[in-house]
């Protein structure tokens, strides 16, 4: 465990809670402010009183910025809506996953999965206590899916308490550690521990071995740290700074991008392009490619402060960064901020800062949501929302 804990630090200022005693900052600061592309509100009067036909569109939660555009919970600050806690201050949210109602999320400090209504926030416990330090989550038709230190899970999108987890496969046997990340295709579900390797096992089976897709070359200290899957091709990121591409079902994988002592920290992939970080203390890059052949490379972003985690929802691509490279917001030290661009024009926007450990963010058409885990043993993470 001493491995993947050491490498979960350096993926997550507060990571290995209950694992690790280290200490961090925080308390989250809600400044940010609405989702790109920004610009001048429609319904902003021209000499910026922000006034309109439906009040003042400066701090009108439910006219903020243009009329008709509600915050969702959150407050208008300067025309932008601003990030509100759907589950508030008290849990230790490490993974999240959507469905058109529900945010789905593991927690770390007590070892739950649980469900949470998007719009009123009610939340209900679908397992707890099964797995210990339970981490990513993924969702299906079939089911719902999350990796702890044992493996990988399974039970129905209904909950687990008529239906015992299942475990799907478990980790490797040489080297057991924490999975880090996690996706699913229609047959499999993929993972990486923070080892030299990338594992498979069908997403259907029950107590399967864990079955090596890729491993890192004799002599290489490359140890994986994100992956996403398309169906077809399976995407990776590891401390060597390379994105690599393997076919689902196995074979030689393709390399890009560059080496880079930093490494690269975090995956996603859309319809039509694959979405990376590499992270360094002041130059880090996202960075995106064509999933047709991953290459050219182009720096979708540049110099963000030790960016570790990528996600998109097809229109958006969404960061982690220390809270010093966002933009509009004072050094903050360590902690951690959201960022956002457009995928299509890419100018980085702050969405919200001062967090300690995000550690997943997902979006649909009304909302992007991210997980907090918290200080170290604290549980005084969150469950953050703000309306797009």
């Amino acid at each position: 465990m001493g491995g993947a804990c050491a490498l979960l630090v350096a993926l997550a200022p507060s990571g290995c809670n209950l694992i690790l005693g280290l200490r961090d900052v925080p308390v989250p600061d809600d400044s940010g402010g609405s989702l790109p592309p920004s610009g001048t509100p429609a319904d902003a009067s021209a000499d910026g009183t922000g006034g309109s036909s439906c009040g003042d569109t400066r701090s009108d939660a439910h006219n903020c910025g243009r009329c008709g555009h509600d915050c969702l919970g959150g407050l208008c600050s300067a025309s932008a809506c601003q990030p509100a806690a759907l589950v508030p201050p008290g849990v230790s949210p490490w993974g999240l996953a959507q469905d058109a109602t529900y945010l789905y999320w593991t927690d770390s400090n007590t070892n739950s999965l649980e469900r949470t209504d998007k719009t009123t926030g009610a939340t209900d416990v679908l397992n707890h206590g099964t797995t210990f330090f339970p981490t990513q989550v993924v969702l299906d038709d079939s089911g719902i899916y999350w990796g702890d230190t044992t493996g990988v899970w399974r039970c129905p999108t209904t909950g687990c308490s008529l239906n015992p987890p299942v475990l799907v496969a478990s980790n490797d046997a040489a080297d057991q550690a924490l999975v880090l990340s996690l996706a699913v295709d229609t047959a499999s579900v993929f993972w990486v521990e923070g080892t030299g390797y990338v594992f498979t096992a069908a997403k259907g089976g029950t107590n399967l071995s864990a079955t090596r897709l890729w491993a890192a070359s004799a002599g290489s200290k490359a140890s994986t740290t994100g992956v996403a899957s398309d169906g077809t091709e399976v995407y990776f990121t590891a401390t060597d700074g390379w994105l690599r591409a393997v076919p689902a079902d196995g074979g030689a994988a393709q390399n890009v991008g560059a080496i880079n002592s930093y490494g690269s920290l975090g995956v996603a992939v859309d319809d039509v392009n694959v979405y990376w970080a590499v992270s360094d203390p002041s130059h880090g890059l996202i960075e995106e490619a064509p999933k047709s052949a991953i290459s050219p490379t182009t720096a979708l972003a540049s110099g963000q402060a030790a960016p570790r985690f990528v996600a998109t929802d097809g229109t958006n691509v969404y960061w982690v960064a220390n809270a010093s490279s966002a933009a509009g917001m004072a050094d903050a030290g360590t902690t951690e901020a959201v960022l956002a661009c457009s995928r299509a024009s890419c100018a980085p926007t702050t969405l919200g800062g001062g967090y300690s450990s995000v550690q997943a963010i997902v979006g649909d058409d009304s909302a992007v949501y991210w997980t907090d885990n918290g200080e170290t043993n604290a549980a005084n993470g969150a469950i953050w929302k703000l309306a797009k």
